[in-house]
């Protein structure tokens, strides 16, 4: 009677396919998460962007600060003192803050868990605002980092 099963060889080839698939479709979806990402980043920074312009529109002239953390949410927020605030200009829900805002939450954070940057006046435009990117790296907007300006 003859085996009817498998040699060795085919296991082995048939692993070895199975294998490159999963390679190919890892780094497909790797790539796709990436994408997914930067996406968000400069939609939030367009959102940003549009509250930044009622804000302007409302009290002549933006918040300024030196470039760090960006301290443009508690101006979009919360009555700043600023003559003319009528906002908030925009909301910022939990899950985009480095903390619940119930406990204190300050910091608007972008799809890596970084802070987004903001800097008034700006290098590039009236302001700049970015992301520090992938790599966490403040490239001032450069780099890999997503930026209002580009």
């Amino acid at each position: 009677m003859k085996n009817k099963g498998f040699t060795l060889i085919e296991m082995i080839v048939v692993m070895t396919i199975i294998g490159i698939l999963a390679a190919l479709i890892s780094a497909a979806t790797f790539r796709a998460i990436e994408d997914a990402k930067e996406s968000k980043a400069a939609a939030a920074i367009s959102a940003v962007e549009a509250a930044l312009a009622m804000y302007e529109s409302d009290v002549a002239g933006y918040p300024l600060q030196a470039a760090g953390d960006n301290a443009f949410k508690s101006h979009l927020q919360n009555d700043d003192g600023a003559v003319g605030w009528n906002g908030p200009y925009m909301n910022f829900i939990d899950e985009d803050l480095d903390k619940p805002a119930a406990i204190g939450g300050t910091k608007y954070m972008d799809p890596w868990g970084n802070a987004y940057q903001y800097k008034c006046p700006g290098n590039n435009g009236v302001y700049d605002i970015w992301s520090c990117g992938n790599d966490g790296v403040d490239d001032s907007g450069g780099g890999d980092d997503i930026n209002a300006w580009d």
